[in-house]
């Protein structure tokens, strides 16, 4: 969350053109729900008063179709994603 924090400041405080963000977690890691994170509720509030696209999670259903290391047919899965995406 730190690192997303970050990347959105450094870019409006250098004047460049706001970042484009992309953060996947497809292994619902335990606190990998950084949004909570005081830095990131703030940029959130600020984004907000400004009518700018929050920071939010979307859940979205990927058909998977392939092999693995140890597998030598492909497989088809359906695989739950969890997607950020930010200055699009």
């Amino acid at each position: 969350g730190k690192r997303i924090h970050e990347a959105i400041v450094r870019s409006f405080d250098e004047g460049d053109a706001p970042v484009k963000l992309i953060v996947t977690d497809s292994q619902s890691f335990h606190g990998t729900d950084f949004l909570q994170e005081p830095e990131l509720k703030d940029l959130n509030a600020m984004f907000k008063e400004e009518s700018w696209e929050e920071l939010r999670w979307e859940d979205i259903k990927c058909r998977f179709c392939g092999s693995g290391v140890m597998i030598d047919a492909d497989q088809v899965y359906d695989v739950d994603v969890r997607t950020m995406k930010w200055g699009f």
